[in-house]
């Protein structure tokens, strides 16, 4: 099976707290996950280390089959995600915001395209 995020045994410390301990995960390619947990569950830490925010403890994040061993932009250029705030302009339309944010991902020629697909899998 191909994968598009893999963690293995991802840890971080936060001085002498572990806030992410072993967090290994598998998503693949093609599905749409949420990470769920309590407040302070390490959620939010899990995802910028897998987005390359903050640096990892220990452990490894691979995307798209490609081991992440520094910042590369481009593996994370095709990447899209909303840590605790969404990220969305809320006088616009969801189909406008997809637009924008295709522009701004270099999705000129292919925007409306790109538009469309997204709304119809979303069900907008």
């Amino acid at each position: 099976m191909e994968y598009t995020i893999q963690t293995y045994e991802l840890c971080k410390k936060y001085g002498d707290c572990s806030v992410v301990r072993n967090v290994s995960m598998h998503v693949p390619k093609g599905q749409i996950y949420g990470l769920l947990g309590r407040n302070g569950a390490g959620k939010t830490t899990i995802m910028k280390m897998v987005l390359g925010l903050v640096r990892k403890d220990s452990g490894s994040v691979t995307l798209f089959n490609q081991v992440m061993t520094g910042y590369q932009s481009g593996i994370y250029a095709r990447i899209g995600s909303t840590i605790e705030s969404p990220g969305f302009y809320s006088n616009l339309t969801a189909a406008e915001n997809l637009s924008v944010f295709s522009r701004l991902r270099g999705k000129v020629n292919e925007n409306k395209i790109c538009v469309d697909c997204e709304r119809d899998r979303a069900g907008i």
